[in-house]
């Protein structure tokens, strides 16, 4: 079946990579993307707290580039249609961040797009994106490791000059943020996500209690750190990011 290229989708046809099952990898304006690309309607019930966490994590909309995965389809009436299958929640901090600075500068996302043949294509497509992604299981020492994670990144949200918010714990970061990925290890190395005597509340507080024991005195920190390190760590009144060996966890 030969698909009906829509003039806007034949804008996006020059494609940055092209993978063996014949979606392509395609570079895609920030603001048309927003405007012209809709959810997938099958797809997960937009999580509040999770736009809200990626919205704390970024300190540019730049930063979240893709890749986003689209079907494109021929629907009834011969229209090719695009629809977000997977990013939805990345799509949305950028049009609240687009409805927000109207006039902000435009900027490139990287988007796959698989060309289906039938919409019921999509489910089977969805399901495949998603089950490559990690898998967390009820009641695992996976799923704690999670909920310890999260609760500290919940509770550290610091706040830059303009009041706009900022994760103090975010994925690949330096110091003094912390970077989820360094917590993780730490975490699994101290084995306190296998604890069974101690809530997500309870770590929670003792890493407030060690976060203010470190700003009191900053040598009490075990780690070295220069002048510019040490102020930005006042300027945000985090200092646990400042140990990546995280040996305030125990």
């Amino acid at each position: 079946m030969t698909l009906y290229m829509h003039p806007f989708v034949l804008a996006m046809t020059t494609p940055v990579f092209v993978y063996s099952d014949g979606s392509k990898l395609l570079r895609v304006a920030a603001k048309a993307f927003i405007g012209r690309f809709p959810v997938w309607e099958a797809n997960r019930t937009m999580d509040e707290s999770h736009v809200a966490d990626l919205e704390a994590s970024v300190q540019s909309p730049t930063e979240i580039q893709g890749p986003f995965s689209v079907i494109s389809y021929v629907d009834d009436e011969k229209q090719v249609q695009n629809r977000v299958i997977d990013g939805q929640h990345r799509q949305e901090v950028l049009r609240r961040y687009f409805a927000k600075n109207p006039t902000a500068a435009d900027f490139d996302l990287l988007v796959r797009r698989y060309p289906i043949t039938e919409h019921s294509a999509a489910i089977a497509l969805f399901q495949k994106i998603n089950h490559a992604k990690p898998m967390v299981y009820r009641g695992s020492t996976t799923e704690r490791l999670h909920a310890i994670v999260s609760a500290l990144k919940r509770q550290y949200i610091g706040y830059k000059a303009d009041g706009s918010p900022v994760a103090l714990i975010r994925p690949k970061c330096n110091r003094p943020f912390l970077a989820i990925e360094t917590l993780e290890e730490a975490v699994k190395s101290y084995k306190i996500h296998e604890r069974t005597d101690l809530t997500d509340s309870q770590i929670v507080a003792h890493a407030e209690k060690m976060n203010a024991f470190y700003a009191e005195d900053p040598s009490r920190i075990k780690a070295k750190c220069t002048k510019n390190t040490l102020d930005r760590a006042k300027e945000y009144g985090f200092y646990l990011g400042l140990d990546q060996a995280c040996t305030w966890l125990i």
